[in-house]
């Protein structure tokens, strides 16, 4: 994947941050956040613009899958995100939104979740948010708006990948000199 950045807008103020991590902190999540820099892919203007007025609903979850549960997913690493993006007609460009994302306790998900499961052994607590996978995770699921919200909106158009010069054409001299030595070769017998 090449990309050319195009555009960054930012969506964060020290206020909504704020707002977010006392929302944590009530909550009693406050020992344990996990805030993470994550990605989320959308798939057209029209979807950034809710996103950015309504923030991040996990109620419109499915339209990409519900492998980890029916909310909103974020993955590690822009690629990834990358994938759920569709080039929007006529200008080519691409949305991604970079989210500040509190992940907080975590475990694997599945597509039955509507919300985290309870942590074992601790009544009516849940988890935060759900992963792919417990190690190393790539992809997390939070179920709730008030865990997330949309930093930096990135608007970009994918590149053409650099053209590799030895397997595109042949070296540069090569045609030249056959060239030259076939004309040399008429000019010789000149039948």
């Amino acid at each position: 994947m090449y990309i050319r950045t195009y555009q960054l807008l930012s969506f964060s103020t020290p206020e909504r941050r704020r707002l977010i991590l006392a929302d944590a902190e009530k909550d009693g999540r406050g020992q344990n956040i996990n805030e993470r820099d994550l990605f989320h892919g959308t798939d057209s203007l029209d979807t950034c613009r809710g996103i950015c007025t309504n923030n991040f609903d996990f109620r419109t979850s499915g339209r990409n899958a519900t492998v980890y549960g029916e909310g909103s997913y974020f993955a590690v690493r822009a690629k990834m995100s990358h994938s759920y993006t569709k080039a929007d007609l006529p200008t080519d460009i691409r949305f991604m939104f970079r989210a500040k994302v509190l992940v907080g306790l975590f475990t694997t998900g599945n597509p039955s979740l509507r919300r985290p499961p309870e942590i074992p052994g601790q009544v009516h607590k849940l988890y935060d948010s759900c992963v792919d996978k417990d190690q190393d995770p790539q992809i997390f699921v939070v179920f709730d708006r008030n865990q997330c919200y949309p930093e930096y909106l990135i608007m970009y158009r994918e590149a053409m990948p650099p053209v590799d010069q030895t397997i595109a054409a042949p070296k540069p001299f090569s045609t030249t000199t056959c060239f030259l030595s076939r004309l040399m070769e008429v000019q010789e017998n000149p039948q």
